[in-house]
Order: structure tokens, then C-alpha cells, then sequence
């Protein structure tokens, strides 16, 4: 479990460049890149790595993100509704998001005869879903922090939908 962890955060390490805009050292970056961490706190918990992409009023995320018995991955869209400049060094977007994605858990079911104790690990794999509001603040162009609340599901083991907090710090380049 952990070794597929390893090669996923790799993976996402190695095909950020591929969309990263202007290889020319002095050029200015526009920001819409960033790379960072990020966490989601609901009826699914998630603390892994995210790349993110504005294409104008659009963006993409994905992020992906290893506990100790559960690996997961989300893809989410996110629609700019309102930006604003609030001072010369902060930026701020208010957008609406939905997201999907998979989240595979390792779970350890005990089974207690009086002559044998049985150990067994069973894996489900549950889709997640989400949408809900949130805001960007970019400090100097490049600190990003992203604040969302929203409501997420995960099934079909364990169904259930509750509100959810997320939140992270990334670097826009």
C-alpha cells in the first residue's frame, strides 16, 4: 500500500512541469499554476498533495493523499464566480466546486471463535463526491490558500453525506 502511495505522489511530481506555462527563466509567471497540500475534513478525511490550474474562469484539481489505511484521489472543478484585487499584495476568488473521485480503505475485521481468533483485512474502494463554495486568497502572487465548505458523500460502503471543511497552502507559479 504504501509503495503505490509513493509511485502516485511520484507520478504527480513528474507531470506537473508538463503544464506548467513559460520555460524561459526571466519570464514572469501569470500564477495559474500551483503546487501544494491540501486537506479535507468531513465524513471523508484526506491529507495528501494537490495540483491546481486556472484556464481563466475555470480550473482544475487533483490531489491525492495516503493514511495509514486508506489511499485516496480526487479530481474537482471549480468555477470562478468573483475575483477581486484587495490590496497590491493580496487577491482574493470566490468560486463554486464540485469534485469526484476514489478513496480505498484497508479495514481489519476481527473474528472471535473460543478456540481461534481470525484477523482479516478487506479493502473497500468508495466514490466520493462533493460540491460547495469557496475562496482563494493569493498573498504576493505566488502564497495561495484555498478555503472551502461544502457537503461530501462517500459510497457505496459506509453511505453517508455530511458537510465538509478543506482547506491547504500552495505555491503558484
Amino acid at each position: 500500500m504504501k509503495k503505490t502511495a509513493v509511485v502516485i505522489l511520484l507520478l504527480l511530481a513528474l507531470v506537473t512541469p508538463l503544464f506548467a506555462e513559460g520555460t524561459v527563466a526571466d519570464e514572469e509567471s501569470d500564477g495559474s499554476a500551483a503546487l501544494g497540500m491540501y486537506y479535507i475534513v468531513g465524513k471523508f478525511n484526506m491529507i495528501g498533495l494537490s495540483y491546481h490550474q486556472w484556464f481563466g474562469n475555470h480550473a482544475l484539481m487533483v490531489s491525492a493523499g495516503v493514511q495509514s489505511d486508506q489511499m485516496s484521489v480526487l479530481a474537482e472543478y471549480q468555477y470562478c464566480v468573483f475575483s477581486a484585487s484587495l490590496t497590491e499584495t493580496l487577491n482574493s476568488r470566490l468560486y463554486v466546486w464540485a469534485s469526484g473521485g476514489v478513496n480505498v480503505r484497508n479495514e481489519s475485521v476481527h473474528e472471535w471463535e473460543p478456540d481461534l481468533t481470525l484477523w482479516q483485512n478487506e479493502v473497500h474502494v468508495n466514490a466520493v463526491t462533493s460540491l460547495g463554495v469557496g475562496m482563494e486568497f493569493v498573498w504576493w502572487r505566488h502564497l495561495s490558500v484555498p478555503v472551502q465548505f461544502g457537503y461530501i458523500t462517500e459510497f457505496p460502503y459506509d453511505f453517508g453525506m455530511s458537510f465538509c471543511f478543506s482547506s491547504g497552502v500552495r505555491y503558484r507559479f
